[in-house]
């Protein structure tokens, strides 16, 4: 068995505000978890977040309870919480 360290796809994603002026980029899903945040306890309105993934340009609203509208790519928001879910998991089978 080998231990190998995996690189993973930075996230660079555009903040837009309701006026579609750009905010700024978000780069982590602790910025991300942050600014959506931020937006539910100020009953924000009409957030975009524009990003590419897969070679696919998405456009995803925030909702004023920080809830991300559609579906977004498989791992591109919930890679921390798939980690830890499988983390927690337990074998019982051993």
């Amino acid at each position: 068995m080998s231990i190998t360290i995996n690189t993973f796809t930075e996230l660079k994603i555009e903040l837009y505000n309701p006026d579609n002026e750009l905010i700024g980029l978000i780069t982590s899903e602790l910025q991300l978890n942050d600014v959506r945040l931020q937006i539910k306890r100020q009953k924000l309105q009409d957030y975009v977040l524009v990003y590419k993934y897969n070679d696919v340009t998405y456009d995803t609203w925030i909702y004023e309870d920080g809830q991300l509208d559609g579906s977004q790519p498989d791992g591109l928001f919930d890679m921390h919480n798939k980690q830890l879910k499988e983390l927690n998991k337990r074998n019982f089978n051993k």
